[in-house]
């Protein structure tokens, strides 16, 4: 073997911009050495998808080690020098360079390593024979008998070719390593530049070494990194040995890019429907802006045409979507047969930095079609849909709103006066203004609100609440001193006869909001902690004012079913009532915080309101007296366990009737690591009370959900919403997946009440083959 030196001189005689090493190394280096809590959400968020990508490509193809840094730009890698190495190295003329035994070219992650190596300075060609291996400066790897290549350009062509493609759309977190995306073989390659290469008689596949389960054969295969499509000619997609498909001509993604194209195909049969097969056609009509259009056919009830359009903007989104299925031919009548069809379009838009707005709006033919068409629980549920316009803007002191709400009902069976009120339009201000003069809070809640629903009382809501406050704090505790005046005046149509059509209320307010602060520190499992003890009074005064006049619009009763409840001055949800009170209520909360971080780990609360006098004002128009001396007792708790888990419990009880009126426990678990892993379990139980009669329902149901994965290959996932109150499951979901990384197979099903109380089955198997396309066969509802 030549020394070291006599090689340095022959190259310094070449003159070539070459550098020449004995050995190179590349250590790997952790570019993510920032703190989690430096990062912003956009950061951390993709910080997440690279780890649980990494994940993904361990346990699928794997990770190549790349010779060099994948995340430089090209113009950073043809900077850099182009290293030769060897054994052995020759010089027969001024311009060439012959390297034998252990040879290799490289300029930074681009590498070429070979038996022997001949290079040529004028033309920029290197010719590799023998066991030659080649690194592009994206990620892929490639082995084959022979190659010829110009290196700056990355032109030239190989034969005998076993290749690795990388998947440019994630760089890992060690740099000079690159994700595994696919793999294959083919008679010969031609490399067309950085981002493009030509394979013939190919075979490509994802999945891993010496599995081949989903593998593509064909004449020619494109991979264009540039534009993110394979393209195949002739090709065969065979799945388990066993050929599927075939086509003269497919294209596929290999980057997360969207592309123009067919889709998935839908298909199954139902006892009811017969058989149905929907062929979404995607379209990208720009980076902000796609549709896709998706015909179905149902055997038994005929055509349907859905489309679905998204868009995204600098300062808007939104959604259209659209279906249509002309005549229904699943009619119990043949004269019955009509037109059925859904619309949803919702829109976001930012018109300035202070001021957005938003139109949310639904509409269906009939009350059954999202029962026979949808699989989501909302709606399949609703008996009103929404139609929303509004102007939000955001000052330091001014939050105002402007919009129109109205609602589409699905049955029309609903009585006029059970149907919700359109709000023909209504206008809101908050208004809040801290450190005023002598330290006093200003606030300002405000509406004007037109109120419609035909042949029932309607009109106009005028609703003004000022209050002025004086926050006095120290760091053990406060003092909050509020007076407020509460306004409501309407203008009515459609009053009965000797009714008021113009009725009003005012009152003022009065309360006193305090509480001190303790704590404490403590050791607990190895680690310093902190509790607190945080006893809070509070004290309200509202004097009774006559509001039978006053229809209630929007208003009801505030239950308390949540802690921070029986810290409200009004007892009632809406502007048409404020409720009489003379009221205490004390409460006390102790947190348990990680000494190192001030993260919450737990809390418990305690509370209870005491009135010091009956109320008067209801909703109902008998003015029954509330004589209760005492709300319920509530108490709510949480902890946070290290290790994912969390538990959370609420309870209230009714002290003069000693029972239960609402209770729930919830478990849960994140597995935060994989991301795959979860497991919840609640349990529910509300006890109300009729206002007329005073008889008691009670209401008991157990809400299980949780996916995980039992091995590398298999996962699960559930749901069941169990009513133990009448001991029957109203919602069940189950499934089983089977992941062998390039492909997947899931089977699930589920059964539902629709709004007939009948229940309703679905079954699915999907079948996807990653990164190709996917197969989902599917038992419509009954």
């Amino acid at each position: 073997m030549r020394q070291l030196s006599l090689v340095l001189s022959l190259f310094l005689a070449l003159g070539l911009s070459t550098q020449i090493n004995a050995q190179t190394t590349t250590e790997e280096t952790d570019s993510n050495g920032i703190d989690d809590e430096e990062l912003t959400y956009e950061e951390l968020k993709a910080k997440e998808t690279r780890e649980r990508r990494f994940q993904e490509a361990q346990r699928c193809l794997g990770v190549i080690a790349v010779p060099g840094d994948i995340s430089l730009t090209r113009a950073q890698v043809q900077a850099l020098p182009l290293e030769l190495e060897a054994d052995d190295i020759d010089l027969p003329d001024a311009n060439t360079v012959e390297l034998q035994g252990k040879a290799y070219a490289q300029q930074g992650p681009q590498k070429i390593s070979a038996d022997s190596i001949r290079y040529s300075k004028n033309d920029d060609q290197l010719k590799a024979e023998g066991g030659v291996e080649v690194f592009s400066p994206g990620g892929d790897r490639f082995s084959a008998e022979s190659l010829d290549m110009e290196v700056e350009t990355f032109t030239g062509a190989a034969n005998d070719i076993d290749y690795v493609v990388a998947d440019r759309t994630y760089i890992p977190k060690v740099k000079n390593n690159a994700f595994a995306m696919a793999r294959g073989e083919a008679a010969s390659a031609n490399f067309l530049g950085h981002d493009l290469m030509e394979l013939e008689d190919v075979t490509y596949t994802n999945c891993v070494e010496g599995n081949d389960d989903v593998v593509i054969k064909a004449n020619k295969l494109v991979l264009d990194h540039a534009t993110g499509t394979g393209t195949a000619r002739n090709a065969t997609l065979k799945f388990l040995g066993v050929p599927v498909f075939y086509t003269p001509y497919i294209s596929f993604p290999i980057s997360n890019e969207r592309k123009t194209g067919f889709l998935a195909p839908t298909f199954g049969s139902d006892s009811e429907e017969g058989f149905f097969v929907g062929v979404p056609y995607y379209i990208n009509i720009s980076p902000g802006f796609d549709a896709t259009i998706t015909p179905y056919y149902y055997s038994d009830r005929g055509l349907q045409l859905g489309a679905e359009v998204r868009y995204l903007t600098k300062n808007a989104e939104g959604e259209l979507d659209v279906e249509y299925l002309p005549g229904d031919d699943l009619q119990t009548e043949p004269d019955d047969e009509e037109d059925r069809a859904a619309v949803t379009f919702y829109h976001e838009h930012e018109i300035t930095e202070d001021l957005e707005g938003e139109i949310d709006f639904q509409w269906a033919s009939d009350e059954d079609y999202y029962d026979d068409f949808s699989n989501n629980l909302f709606l399949n549920s609703a008996t009103h849909l929404i139609r929303r316009g509004r102007l939000n803007y955001y000052g330091d002191i001014f939050r105002t709103e402007f919009g129109v709400l109205d609602y589409f009902t699905l049955d029309e069976e609903i009585e006029e006066s059970s149907r919700p009120y359109a709000l023909l339009p209504y206008f809101l201000v908050d208004a809040k203004e801290r450190d005023g003069l002598f330290g006093l809070t200003y606030e300002l809640d405000a509406s004007l609100t037109q109120f419609d629903r035909d042949s029932t009382v309607e009109g106009t809501r005028y609703f003004v609440n000022p209050s002025i406050s004086l926050p006095l704090e120290k760091i053990y505790g406060y003092v909050t001193p509020k007076l407020g005046f509460n306004y409501a005046g309407y203008s009515l149509d459609n009053v009965d006869d000797g009714e008021e059509d113009s009725p009003y209320r005012y009152v003022t307010t009065a309360s006193i909001d305090s509480g001190l602060f303790f704590e404490r520190e403590f050791s607990w499992a190895g680690r310093p902690h902190i509790q607190t003890l945080e006893p809070r009074l509070f004290y309200v005064y509202i004097p009774e004012e006559e509001q039978s006049a006053i229809p209630s619009f929007d208003t009801s009763e505030l239950s308390l079913n949540n802690f921070s409840n029986i810290f409200r001055e009004n007892r009632f949800i809406g502007e048409d009532r404020i409720g009489d009170t003379n009221q205490v209520t004390l409460g006390v909360t102790s947190r348990f915080l990680d000494g190192d971080t001030g993260a919450e780990r737990g809390y418990f609360s305690l509370g209870q309101i005491y009135y010091l006098s009956d109320r008067e004002i209801s909703l109902t128009s008998d003015n029954a007296d509330i004589d209760r001396s005492t709300s319920d007792f509530l108490a709510e708790a949480s902890v946070d366990f290290y290790s994912d888990w969390t538990l959370y419990g609420f309870a209230s009880w009714d002290t003069e009737e000693s029972e239960n009126n609402n209770r729930r426990l919830v478990v849960t678990y994140g597995d935060d690591e994989v991301g795959e892993n979860y497991f919840n379990l609640g349990y529910f139980f509300t006890r109300t009370r009729s206002a007329t009669t005073g008889d008691a329902t009670d209401s008991e149901s157990l809400d299980l959900e949780f996916g995980w994965r039992i091995s590398p290959t298999w996962s699960i996932y559930a749901q069941d919403i169990y009513s133990l109150s009448d001991s029957e499951n109203r919602y069940f979901s189950a499934g089983i997946r089977y992941d062998a990384c390039c492909w997947k197979l899931t089977v699930g099903g589920e059964r539902r009440f629709d709004k007939e109380q009948d229940e309703r089955d679905g079954l699915f198997v999907t079948l996807e083959f990653t990164g190709l396309t996917s197969i989902t066969s599917r038992q419509g509802v009954k």
